[in-house]
């Protein structure tokens, strides 16, 4: 996910909008995974829990460097 900026927030080193924007996404769906297990619907949940899933997989991809553990991005 590439989108977004940063609105009032303005960053003392250059990053990508994409490594917060997503970031965002993935908190968002695990809160909506959340709330579906707290109104007992169990379906609902495991369908967030997947895209969540599928969102930091390609978030790790993206921005997660193997060799050293840290999310980074190009500058």
């Amino acid at each position: 996910l590439e989108t977004g900026d940063f609105g009032d927030w303005d960053a003392i080193q250059k990053c990508s909008t994409g490594i917060t924007s997503t970031y965002t996404l993935h908190q968002n769906l695990e809160f909506m995974r959340q709330f579906a297990v707290a109104l007992g619907k169990q379906d609902d949940a495991a369908q967030w829990q997947q895209t969540r899933d599928q969102v930091g997989n390609a978030y790790n991809a993206a921005w997660l460097d193997p060799r050293t553990g840290l999310y980074a991005t190009p500058i």
